[in-house]
């Protein structure tokens, strides 16, 4: 479930979407018409999950991020249809009629430089998407016979310089959805190629 990417809100309102852009070959933005052809066939063509090989994911993302989410739950901005505890699985439903708005949100507690944001958008920087949220640490662990067993992902890496490669080699890895290994018994840690023995002593 954690990697299959799905994206709910998507699965909801990606058709209604794709009805009104195809309706609407152009806009007029900041006074230059603006061709929504292309974007609308990329909307038609995915198939609504936020993968990294494919351009729709980014489509939708930059679609969904204009609304608060509250927004997300309840009839408004985005929604026709509010969730009703009646119907849970089906609610809230329906796309409501388009509305603007822009509003930081950050989450992490990590000092970070707000990045130059792309014209229009409230969270896409010239070099990407800020990495704020999110599963920050994914375990699946089983107990056997022998130990437990375990492997994960820790999403947002472990060192906090930015010029170092371990700032990112974990996101890399949770980008490509490989596992990583967790090292239980001394006999698994000491057969880590990348092991390394610091002995530290008081001096005295």
């Amino acid at each position: 479930m954690l990697l299959s990417n799905r994206s709910l809100s998507a699965e909801l309102l990606r058709p209604e979407l794709v009805k009104r852009c195809q309706a609407t070959s152009s806009v007029t933005l900041d006074g230059q018409s603006v061709d929504l052809r292309k974007a609308c066939q990329v909307l038609s063509a995915r198939d609504g999950r936020y993968e990294v090989d494919i351009v729709g994911p980014v489509l939708w993302r930059e679609f969904i991020t204009r609304y608060e989410p509250a927004e997300l739950q309840r009839s408004g901005a985005l929604f026709a249809q509010g969730f009703n505890p009646a119907d849970p699985v089906n609610t809230p439903n329906t796309l409501a009629a388009d509305q603007d708005g822009s509003r930081q949100s950050l989450t992490t507690l990590e000092p970070h430089k707000i990045p130059e944001r792309v014209k229009g958008s409230r969270f896409l920087g010239k070099d990407g998407y800020l990495i704020n949220r999110g599963s920050s640490f994914v375990m699946a662990l089983e107990y056997t016979a022998q130990g437990p067993r375990a492997q994960a992902f820790l999403t947002c890496s472990q060192l906090g310089d930015p010029t170092s490669p371990l700032f990112y080699d974990q996101t890399q890895l949770f980008s490509a959805k490989k596992w990583r290994r967790i090292l239980f018994t001394e006999a698994e840690i000491k057969a880590d190629p990348n092991l390394q023995t610091i002995r530290v002593t008081s001096g005295k």
